[in-house]
């Protein structure tokens, strides 16, 4: 029976260049899930590069919107499934990227997960899954990837949708291929242990039961892959430990089978349109196979079938194995760790932690100096500095040692604020968003690439607070459950409105698990307060932006009130009250103040005066730096100053 109103897509890209390793495998698997797909009554769409093709962006952008427009042109999109195999790369938690065919020659050749699923926002579907057997790996081969959202922004209002997600492996680590065998073709892991589920032939604490039916829902299947998953991993000697999240409340149904009490005399198989399969194990608990609609038998085609190139099995002798993503690189420096991480989380972290402890002297005995006094204005440790330029207002020079500028704003000083441009004297530029009242401190470490940035009072510099980088050393390791998320996020939120970056970073937690509603509170409680709302916050979902004489704006919605979470939530009310909206409110920066936000940039809500700003915005980011924070390599400065809208260098330091 045909579903139209299904659509599931499957991206398997087996050769990209840049020497990485070739993956059979994920063709075969791609396709096995196309097969199952289309026998549970899906529209389907297979993109793979089999024939020697070039999977790019631009291709995927035009086959998934039109597969999508020639649903939604008759009826609603009620679900649609995108699965990619191939290789992958993380920058952090949240930010993944599927590798595509010419990642190499442009950063934007790599689908950015993130970005993909804001932007499936405006096309309408009631429910996504995003399925990637792929790795997670932190790798400097991969720090100058940007990704793409794939589609384009079309002219509507976004609706969100419910998400389910299921991933290989978590942040940091490594998904595996079986090489070909002479008995077996090639295939991924993870996949073999979704088809089992989908297929009816795990294990039975896969599926839940309603009277006689069996049913793979998505909690069944993300408690499924947890288990399995790492079991089916160990007969080859390796470990993988799955992300599911799932997210469905509706329809949360997969897959059904009835079950019958009666033992099975005869094999039953589906046929789908170029391959049969069997599902024997399902026939070992005493189970007939159906399809979605709950045909069985010869209205659907009973077949005597052997296992072919299409079944799995599971007595093989040790193949190769090929990791979806096997780079080898060197720790060059300790800010390389966030990208060539590959022991456990907590290597990682306590690594990070180590050497944030070791900085915390220097750093704190430069921000303790508070003379000379500044209200207003901006410190900067470590580097050496070429110029400095501000969008608005007059920097003036105070002290060298540490290098630090009053700024003189010429707006309304409770929500004033200018976008500083500080271009080092290697050529690179970063950015920090000075606000009124703050100062805001840039800090290069020794032995770090990036700068860190604090916003803080003058007379209250931060002090715990410069340790927020463990916290995305967490969450960034792939240590951190949702329920985590949500506290660590919580609780960065309470020190927001005296070091505002917090809510900066509070914002990548949430928008990890993509929860609008939260960021919509931080919007409207730095409203409250009267100070302008950090870009990044906004840009993640925080509101609708405008602009108006070079100056951005938001409109910030209401959020009702709602449960708490977690006990952690409970005990801060903050997090679950009622806030009331706020229109046309002032953002601070033109500027995104962390390198991640500019992955939101492409599609946050912007009305049609902010248009400009957001082209101005796109045309610097393929000249970002990797780091935390934003930085830009020296041939992006003119289109960073033109997005900020500084004239000529306010203050100028080369030779001196």
């Amino acid at each position: 029976m045909n579903t139209p109103n299904k659509l599931f897509v499957a991206i398997a890209v087996s050769k990209p260049g840049g020497q990485l390793e070739p993956l059979p495998g994920v063709v075969v698997s791609a396709r096995k899930m196309v097969d199952w797909a289309s026998i549970n009554g899906y529209r389907t769409l297979c993109i793979d590069d089999s024939n020697g093709e070039v999977v790019s962006v631009e291709l995927l952008r035009e086959r998934l919107r039109d597969a999508i427009e020639s649903i939604r042109s008759t009826t609603e999109l009620s679900r649609l499934i995108i699965y990619f195999a191939g290789h992958g790369a993380a920058h952090s938690v949240g930010d993944y990227y599927w590798i595509l065919t010419e990642w190499e020659r442009r950063a934007t050749e790599a689908i950015k997960v993130s970005a993909l699923q804001r932007m499936l926002e405006y096309y309408g579907p009631k429910q996504v899954t995003i399925i990637g057997d792929a790795c997670q790996e932190f790798s400097s081969r991969f720090i100058d990837v940007i990704g793409s959202a794939v589609l384009d922004r079309p002219d509507e209002t976004p609706q969100f949708y419910e998400l389910d997600q299921f991933f290989a492996v978590d942040v940091g680590k490594q998904a595996f291929m079986v090489r070909e065998t002479a008995d077996s073709e090639a295939f991924c892991i993870f996949t073999k242990v979704i088809l089992k589920a989908l297929r009816g032939s795990a294990e039975i604490n896969a599926f839940e039961t309603r009277e006689d039916w069996l049913l793979v829902t998505s909690q069944s299947l993300a408690r499924h892959l947890q288990n399995a998953v790492e079991v089916e991993a160990g007969k080859y000697g390796v470990r993988m430990i799955p992300r599911s999240r799932p997210g469905y409340f509706t329809d949360c149904i997969y897959a059904r089978f009835q079950f019958y009490k009666e033992p099975v005399t005869k094999e039953m198989g589906y046929r789908g349109k170029d391959v049969r399969y069997l599902d024997k194990e399902f026939g070992n608990v005493g189970g007939k196979v159906l399809n979605a609609a709950g045909e069985v038998g010869n209205e659907i085609g009973e077949v005597e079938v052997s296992y072919g190139s299409y079944e799995f099995s599971a007595d093989v002798e040790m193949p190769g194995l090929d990791s979806l993503n096997s780079i080898p690189s060197a720790l060059d420096s300790l800010d390389s760790i966030s990208f060539d991480y590959a022991q456990t989380g907590q290597d990682y972290v306590g690594r990070r932690e180590w050497r944030y402890s070791e900085d915390s002297f220097e750093f704190r005995n430069e921000v303790f100096l508070l003379d000379p006094h500044v209200g207003t204005g901006i410190r900067i440790i470590g580097a050496s500095v070429s110029k400095l330029e501000s969008s608005n207002g007059e920097l003036v020079f105070l002290s060298r040692s540490p290098m630090t500028c009053e700024l003189v704003l010429f707006d309304v000083p409770s929500q004033a604020w200018s976008d500083v441009l500080i271009t080092l004297e290697d050529g690179n530029t970063c950015t920090a968003c000075v606000v009124s009242g703050f100062v805001s401190t840039v800090y290069f470490a020794s032995d770090f690439a990036s700068p860190i940035l604090l916003h803080h009072p003058s007379d209250d510099p931060p002090e715990n607070e410069y340790r927020f980088a463990e916290f995305l050393a967490r969450l960034r390791s792939g240590l951190l459950s949702e329920d985590e998320i949500i506290d660590t996020a919580a609780y960065l939120r309470e020190g927001k409105h005296r070091v505002i970056t917090l809510g900066c970073i509070a914002a990548q937690f949430y928008d990890a698990i993509r929860d609008v509603d939260s960021l919509r509170q931080m919007a409207s409680f730095y409203a409250q307060h009267g100070q302008p709302l950090p870009l990044d916050v906004v840009l993640f979902g925080g509101g609708t932006i405008s602009e108006e004489s070079g100056r951005l704006y938001a409109t910030v919605p209401a959020v009702d009130k709602r449960s708490p979470r977690t006990p952690d939530e409970r005990r801060r009310r903050f997090t679950y009250k009622h806030t009331p909206g706020f229109d046309r409110y002032p953002i601070a920066g033109r500027i995104p103040w962390m390198r991640q936000a500019w992955s939101a940039i492409e599609t946050a809500v912007c009305e049609d005066s902010a248009r400009s700003w957001r082209d101005r915005a796109l045309g610097v980011i393929e000249f970002l730096q990797p780091g935390e924070f934003t930085m830009v390599r020296p041939e992006g400065y003119s289109a960073l100053s033109e997005l900020a809208g500084t004239a000529s260098p306010s203050l100028s330091f080369v030779g001196a």
